[in-house]
């Protein structure tokens, strides 16, 4: 019996090589597709061999996949690889994120089923951090490193900073015009002009980087200096470039003032009558602060609130008040503003423009009249004036204590002004209540204070501006008269029918000496006149020649026709007495309510301040000497010695006429005689019929 064939088995598998990763895991480390990479093994491009149906994939052919099982030993990588050019420790870095990652993907096969996987990564990552100091991580990044895993692979766990960077290629010329744009005052933003730059660099073939890039550029590599110089002029001028420091303790007191406006941060209610709607109309404004201030001592020697916008004639009658107190000083620092350049206080503007009715060349600028020299100060620069300074502590311990205080922007207003009503506020809190406050806080809480001015030397402003005068020092000042005629304004007019016509009061005025004058044509500029007023004074004006201001007289407010002595004397009297009558009573009244009006936080600041010890003696504050008097101008002079003796006249006038009329009432000369009964006037009776009773309590024997 021959022996049975053996039968062939078939071959024992060949395992893979040791550390040969399959296709499925290589894939996942290099961020393909298991059948993507199956090409690439069937292609040649991965050294690969394939084992029972499966293949495995050399980790030593693929940067990512050295590194993904920890082989250390260099091999060849290409140059436009992923992992070319990496250090040992982002190698490192890069296996180190990978074991984390693996080692979590381990652990969420075994999480129960009660529990979230965002619980689970939270406990999982405290107890690897416990585990694990040197290699602690978050919640988030974890989520972030498997995200980049199955991106990109190993390749996305790689820290590239700090590495070595490819520079960038961008033009000296791109980078110029670039920064050119940039500088411009309009400041343009970055996504703008890299939107122009980028038509210019396709024409001229300039090497233009990215936005982000041209962004860090222009924020970070430029000079702040250069962008300031070139965005914001005044920032740069007030940020960067040296400051001068003035020593004003070489200036003495009462040489230099220095004036300026400042409005007010606080709303107050302006209350005006409505003659369309008969009733009061209020609206709120902020008031405007003209003052001097004086630079050696801080101490402010004149100032005038009002709603108004402040003009040339609001400046010169606060620099009048101010001589009329204190004297004149040697020089005066102004702003640039159309108001302190205004001929008649500086004679700063001296432009040609159509005929007007006021010549102000032929007017003298007040500051030249009083012998002060003008100092003008930098424009749109407040370090030149030390009145700046004085203005922000007024606006810190005079303006936030009011309950209308609105503030300096729109970043600081308080919300309670936003409700604030007319209602809310009382009766007697307007600008006269203000007004009296501020005069209050500057003569009796300021000045008597430590002065902030350095030159002071811990004097009180009122002290400083005492003591620190020199030795010879004498004050002088032009007569109240003289500097009355430079305080008004002149216009050029010819004398109507009923005489100068003013359009400030409203009304003629008429003088005798004027009837050559009169009804001349408007051509006749050789009968043309000029005339000045105060404006606390409408019952008179002062009349100059328009060519030669040769003073002519004085005109009174009164009509020819109404002349004491007249026919319409008697009317007029009488009318004029009910006025004064009506208006007593309600400046009494007002009277009254401003003296309600008091700030109650102010007088605590100022007693707060006595307290602390802090405030001058005005007791212990020699008192300067008053100043002399000095001739402005003799035609001035003439002009004001005629409004004297015309006001001594109209005082023995007048007295003169309540004699005769005591006389005429009483028919003796005696004043305590019983008054002789006489037929009331119409007016008379028309104000005794306002007194009357109500018709309930009118006696029954009164007949209608």
């Amino acid at each position: 019996m021959s022996p049975q064939p053996a039968t062939s088995q078939p071959p024992e598998p060949t395992p893979p090589p040791q550390h040969w990763l399959p296709a499925p895991q290589a894939a996942a480390i290099l961020g393909q597709s298991t059948r993507h990479v199956r090409r690439m093994c069937v292609e040649g491009r991965l050294s690969a061999s394939q084992h029972n149906g499966s293949w495995y994939v050399d980790p030593a052919c693929a940067p990512a996949l050295r590194l993904a099982v920890g082989i250390t030993a260099p091999g060849p990588v290409a140059a436009d690889s992923e992992l070319a050019g990496l250090t040992a420790s982002q190698r490192q870095r890069a296996f180190a994120r990978l074991e984390t990652v693996r080692s979590y993907q381990a652990a969420l096969e075994h999480k129960p089923e009660s529990m979230t996987v965002r619980k689970f990564a939270t406990r999982w990552v405290e107890l690897h951090n416990a585990q694990h100091p040197s290699r602690r991580t978050s919640t988030s990044t974890l989520y972030d490193w498997q995200a980049r895993l199955r991106k990109s692979g190993v390749a996305g766990l790689v820290d590239r900073r700090g590495g070595p960077r490819t520079p960038v290629a961008f033009s000296p010329e791109c980078r110029e015009y670039l920064l050119g744009l940039y500088l411009k005052q309009t400041k343009p933003s970055i996504p703008y002009i890299y939107r122009i730059a980028q038509a210019e660099a396709r024409e001229r073939g300039w090497d233009l980087p990215a936005l982000r890039t041209v962004q860090r550029f222009l924020r970070n590599r430029v000079d702040p200096k250069l962008l300031d110089a070139g965005r914001e002029p005044k920032r740069f001028r007030d940020r960067c470039l040296p400051y001068i420091k003035r020593d004003w303790s070489l200036v003495p007191a009462m040489d230099a003032w220095v004036a300026d406006h400042r409005l007010l941060d606080l709303w107050l209610p302006r209350r005006k009558w409505d003659d369309s709607t008969r009733r009061e109309v209020v609206s709120w404004q902020r008031p405007w602060l003209t003052a001097f201030l004086d630079c050696r001592s801080w101490y402010p020697v004149g100032w005038i609130l009002d709603f108004d916008s402040p003009n040339a004639h609001r400046v010169a009658s606060c620099l009048v008040s101010a001589v009329e107190a204190h004297g004149t000083p040697g020089h005066a620092i102004l702003d640039n503003g159309k108001d302190f350049r205004a001929h008649m206080v500086a004679g700063g503007r001296n432009r040609k423009s159509r005929q007007k009715l006021f010549d102000e060349r032929r007017t003298q600028p007040i500051m030249e009249a009083l012998g002060i020299e003008v100092h003008w100060a930098i424009p749109y620069n407040a370090k030149a004036k030390v009145i700046e300074r004085w203005f922000g502590i007024l606006a810190a311990h005079f303006d936030r204590q009011w309950p209308t205080y609105c503030g300096h922007n729109t970043v600081s207003v308080p919300e309670q002004i936003a409700k604030l009503k007319a209602a809310d506020i009382e009766p007697g809190y307007d600008i006269a209540a203000v007004r009296a406050a501020l005069a209050q806080w500057i003569d009796g809480d300021y000045a008597l204070a430590p002065s902030p001015a350095e030159a002071a030397g811990g004097r009180s402003p009122l002290r400083a501006f005492a003591e620190l005068r020199p030795v010879d020092y004498v004050p002088v000042r032009p007569p109240s008269a003289d500097l009355a005629m430079l305080l008004t304004r002149g216009k050029r007019v010819r004398v109507e029918r009923n005489g100068v016509y003013v359009h400030a009061f409203g009304q003629h005025y008429w003088s005798d000496e004027l009837e050559s004058r009169r009804c001349a044509s408007a051509r006749d500029i050789s009968r043309q006149v000029a005339y000045r007023y105060a404006e606390s004074d409408p019952s008179r004006v002062w009349v100059f020649d328009a060519r030669t201001d040769r003073f002519l007289c004085i005109a009174n407010a009164l009509h020819p026709l109404a002349a004491p002595g007249s026919a319409d004397a008697d009317k007029l009297s009488d009318a004029m007495a009910m006025q004064r009558r009506l208006a007593g009573g309600t400046t009494t009244a007002a009277r009254e309510l401003r003296k309600t009006a008091d700030n109650v936080l102010l007088d605590a600041h100022r007693r707060g301040g006595e307290a602390a010890g802090i405030l001058d003696d005005p007791a212990t504050i020699k008192r300067p000497p008053e100043p002399k008097l000095r001739i402005v101008d003799t035609e001035l002079t003439r002009a004001a010695q005629a409004g004297q003796r015309h006001d001594a006249k109209a005082a023995a006038r007048a007295e003169r006429e309540q004699s005769l009329a005591e006389k005429l009432a009483t028919g003796t000369d005696s004043a305590v005689a019983p008054e002789i009964a006489r037929t009331p006037t119409l007016l008379e009776r028309l104000a005794r019929s306002d007194e009357e009773p109500a018709n309930g309590d009118r006696p029954k024997n009164d007949t209608a």
